[in-house]
């Protein structure tokens, strides 16, 4: 089982708020929509830097900070849920 094949609607907890994740597979990729009561909903996924190395980043790009700690957030959260 892949680490990331798991439920489509979770939540997380951030900045003492509850962040709802949604899972949506489009072929190859997984992406993850946060969505929080205090600011606008945002895209992120895993991607590769050129020396193969996995992070977290937001489409469109520009919230990476956010899309790094929400990232390890999902994944803290799959693996506890494997």
């Amino acid at each position: 089982m892949n680490l990331f094949d798991q439920e489509t609607t979770f939540n997380v907890s951030f900045d003492n708020e509850n962040v709802v994740i949604q899972k949506m597979e489009t072929g190859k990729n997984i992406l993850y929509i946060a969505r929080f009561s205090s600011r606008q909903p945002f895209i992120i996924t895993r991607a590769k830097d050129a020396n193969g190395v996995g992070f977290w980043t937001s489409i469109p790009e520009g919230k990476q900070k956010l899309a790094e700690v929400i990232g390890e957030l999902i994944s803290d959260h799959i693996k506890k849920n494997l």
